[in-house]
């Protein structure tokens, strides 16, 4: 028996049972069920009942097994010993760089086709399967994380490439990074985001803005996170503190976050709707939680008279709502009280049907705004607009009972808080001027607050050309200038006079170029229903040299999509990479692995993500050697998408 747990428990009457030795000394038959060789539920049985008598045995597996229940916090896990003492070949680092730059599928390994060209190739070569390929990157990684952890031991802050980082809504993904700057004594260390100019078009500043946002998120609620990161400080851009402030206060971004702040807000303060809402959501937890629910549910669905499932509400997800009320409102009164039968549940009253609806239509221009914002991944600039139509929206619905006009009167009262709110911030109001759809239009601001913002937009470019240190066509006429009237002591002089004299010309500069973006715009103002985004950044592209300063501006404003890192799209090559791993069927830790090998790799290129996989197949070294053929081929065919793409596996790990 490999577990000391086993010695305090005796057989029981079936296989899967186990007598406890210690309830049976107190007068107590208690059996406890077992999955298997599994000690999980026999552990879990001595921790609540017996912790004392089993932590104070004194064999060294019971000192072992004390670890078990102290409290768990979550860390930055470490590889086995046996996975942390592997090394991988020059020819395993191959087939890992083929898979994470794209050129290969995981699902072509162990295939009949790729195995016989790849026996071709070079015979001597191990045929590898995919479990195989999977754990070599598993055993990369592991080597990765000890590198990590000496490099973090010896440095007091840490660059990592964010934009490179997987799926930015799971946060224990995010968290396990920045574990790694946490001393285990709890020292302190801070947080630096620098990255080079990548698609996404973030740069290092902008990406440090967003980590900030993305770890303030992720610590709003967990108790826990609080506490490791508490001696965690943020060293972001100098001239985002002021903005990062007010999204501290504010957090009223235009995601579906804040759609679900205005509907849950709604459903609090309308008390019929809570009630009804109660109801029909405890309703829906009797079905799946009793057995006679789940088989009247069965039954409906087998005859056809179940169009969809029942939805669970959750008040973190303001869509739930709107499903559950939907499918209310679709499924036919018979079946909805077999249901209700099944449950001993009270069915609805005649006019509670009429609410239901109404209600399912007071909710509907949430669902189409979502689905808007969803697929066209909303500028910051589209926030006051965005929240804007809705508004306009939910004032021109005609809902048909009382109860449901006071709940759309709420949902109306609850959105112009948030567009006041979101009117307040700095940083979405100087989005909207800089996007030529909404300029000077009095439906988002009057004019006084147009007269505000070009006053802050003057004073943020100031503050963005300090550190860009003349980059603009204009700003560099004012360095030669500069260079010119003083002596040579020193570029820092030069630098520092020539600063002097772009601050005091900015504000002229500035105000011919908005003079004529005013008068530009009228004429050649972009579609206001474009719902690519990419057309308004190359639209600021196009006319860099007639407005300098305010194209790279609103290139840099309109770089921040309206969520956070969390929920931020990820740049084009790594999205692909992650598109063709969860079409093979991996798990959640496996994707981890092989995307955390895609970031390292292109860290150790030092160059660009297009460069690094048009110089991998010609130069790499390892292709060349191990599969000249196969070098070859990647240049007629661009890798081998097709190859193994008709194989599936039904391999998954635990995320």
């Amino acid at each position: 028996m490999s577990s000391m747990a086993w010695s305090f428990y005796l057989d029981g009457p079936t296989p899967c049972l186990m007598e406890c030795i210690l309830c049976k000394r107190s007068g107590k038959k208690k059996f406890v069920k077992i999955n298997g060789r599994s000690t999980s539920n026999l552990i879990s049985h001595l921790r609540r009942l017996h912790e004392k008598d089993f932590l104070t045995a004194t064999s060294n597996e019971t000192l072992k097994l004390k670890e078990r229940f102290e409290p768990i916090h979550y860390e930055f896990r470490a590889a086995p010993p046996s996975v942390q003492q592997e090394t991988l070949s020059s020819d395993d680092e191959t087939l890992l760089k083929l898979v994470t730059s794209g050129s290969l599928s995981l699902n072509a390994f162990g295939s009949n086709e790729f195995n016989d060209f790849l026996g071709s190739v070079n015979p001597c070569y191990e045929l590898p399967t995919k479990l195989k390929v999977i754990h070599k990157a598993q055993v990369f990684v592991a080597h990765l994380d000890l590198e990590i952890r000496q490099m973090v031991k010896l440095s007091e802050s840490w660059s990592f490439n964010v934009s490179l980082w997987p799926l930015k809504r799971h946060k224990k993904m995010i968290f396990a990074v920045v574990a790694n700057f946490l001393f285990p004594h709890g020292e302190t260390k801070s947080i630096v985001a620098s990255v080079k100019e990548c698609e996404s078009g973030l740069n290092s500043e902008e990406l440090a803005f967003h980590v900030a946002m993305c770890l303030e998120e992720i610590c709003h609620d967990d108790e826990v996170l609080k506490r490791k990161l508490a001696g965690t400080t943020y060293c972001g851009p100098p001239n985002f503190n002021q903005a990062f402030e007010m999204l501290q206060q504010n957090r009223a971004s235009c995601s579906c976050n804040s759609l679900n702040v205005i509907v849950t807000e709604s459903v609090r303060k309308v008390e019929f709707v809570k009630r009804l809402t109660d109801r029909l959501n405890h309703l829906t937890t009797e079905i799946y939680r009793t057995k006679s629910g789940r088989k009247a549910l069965s039954k409906l669905k087998y005859e056809g008279r179940l169009r969809r499932k029942p939805v669970l509400y959750d008040p973190k997800k303001w869509n739930s709502l709107y499903f559950l009320y939907s499918w209310i409102d679709e499924i036919h009164r018979t079946a909805f009280e077999e249901l209700c039968q099944a449950v001993a549940f009270q069915p609805l009253a005649v006019k509670d049907w009429d609410d239901v609806a109404q209600i399912r239509k007071a909710l509907q221009p949430f669902y189409n705004k979502t689905m808007e914002m969803q697929s066209s991944n909303c500028l910051i600039s589209q926030v006051i607009p965005n929240l804007s139509m809705l508004q306009k929206s939910l004032e021109m619905l005609d809902v048909s009972t009382p109860l449901a006009n006071d709940f759309k009167n709420e949902l109306v009262e609850q959105a112009i808080m948030k567009l006041a709110t979101a009117k307040n911030n700095v940083i979405w109001r100087m989005a909207s001027y800089l996007d030529p759809r909404y300029l000077f239009t009095k439906k988002i601001f009057d004019k006084n607050g147009w007269v505000t913002i070009e006053e802050e937009v003057t004073e943020y470019i100031k503050e963005y050309h300090e550190e860009l240190k003349f980059n603009c066509p204009e700003v560099a006429k004012i360095k030669e200038i500069s260079f010119a009237d003083s002596d040579s002591e020193g570029d820092e002089k030069f630098e520092n006079y020539g600063l002097k004299r772009f601050k005091a010309s900015c504000p002229v500069i500035l105000q011919n170029e908005l003079l004529k973006y005013r008068s530009f715009i009228v004429s050649d103002r972009p579609n206001r229903n474009e719902t690519q985004n990419d057309a308004i950044i190359r639209w600021w592209v196009d006319h860099r040299t007639m407005f300098p300063l305010l194209s790279d501006a609103a290139l840099r404003l309109m770089a921040h999509t309206t969520s956070s890192l969390m929920d931020q799209k990820m740049c084009r090559p790594v999205s692909k990479l992650y598109t063709k791993l969860r079409s093979t069927k991996c798990g959640t830790r496996t994707v981890e692995y092989f995307l955390r090998i895609r970031a390292h790799q292109m860290n150790e290129s030092n160059e660009s993500v297009s460069e690094f996989e048009m110089s991998f197949v010609k130069d790499e070294p390892g292709v060349n050697a191990i599969f000249p053929t196969l070098a070859k081929k990647f240049e007629v065919q661009d890798g081998l998408h097709e190859l193994g793409s008709d194989v599936e596996y039904e391999y998954s790990d635990e995320d």
